[in-house]
């Protein structure tokens, strides 16, 4: 069984990976979001689903958006390193976390950061390109 320590709000997760079969990988786990104040667990559903492993090789859009992505942390390693723009962020964060965007709740902050980048720079490539 695996075991794997994240940064708040998910403590731990544990579980494990089946081995690939026929480029399929069977998961199952459970995610430790912290401990309650007598030390116990604070748990989420067991989770079971089946990972496809990609074969052959990624579209040009694919590939658009994972060059994307890849700016998109980079820039947000850089703009939360900021003390000033880190402060906006956190404060960007915070709200969305009484009123989720459009239904999404970010719970972690360097997720909201990256996503909230990367959506600004697949809106900007977008209007590039038409």
């Amino acid at each position: 069984m695996a075991n794997v320590k994240y940064r708040d709000p998910i403590a731990t997760v544990k579980g494990k990976l089946g081995k690939a079969h026929n480029g399929v990988v069977d998961v199952q786990r459970k995610k430790i979001f912290g401990y309650d104040t007598k030390g116990r667990p604070i748990t989420g559903p067991q989770e079971s689903y089946y990972y496809h492993l990609h074969e052959g090789k990624w579209s040009e859009p694919a590939m658009r958006n994972r060059q994307l992505f890849q700016q998109a942390t980079s820039i947000a390693q850089q703009e939360m390193a900021d003390p000033v723009l880190a402060e906006q962020w956190q404060t960007a964060f915070q709200a969305q976390l009484e009123n989720p965007l459009n239904g999404k709740r970010y719970v972690k902050y360097q997720t909201f950061v990256i996503a909230q980048i990367h959506k600004r720079l697949k809106n900007t490539s977008t209007s590039h390109d038409q």
